[in-house]
């Protein structure tokens, strides 16, 4: 029984290993094809195009991460309570 929890436990940390890289490539995604587009006005020091700038919004990706894990933690919780009553 002792080895079955310790094989669980495992489970569960790769399991959470992997989530994490999912959410750290959502969070991480490329802006574009940057060598295509045409750098417009080279304002940073990275000369990314504006366009470029504009497509891409962190705060709203990083909202619909954080909702998508909320939602994940309410159904684990809502599952967790069913089991205990």
């Amino acid at each position: 029984m002792n080895n079955t929890n310790g094989n669980v436990v495992i489970l569960l940390i790769i399991a959470m290993l992997i989530l994490g890289l999912i959410i750290f490539s959502i969070g991480n995604k490329p802006t574009g094809s940057r060598v295509t587009q045409p750098v417009t006005t080279p304002t940073s020091k990275y000369n990314i195009p504006n366009s470029a700038i504009q497509k891409f919004d962190l705060r709203t990706k990083k909202s619909q991460v954080h909702e998508t894990i909320q939602a994940g933690i309410r159904t684990i919780d809502n599952a967790l309570t069913e089991l205990s009553e």
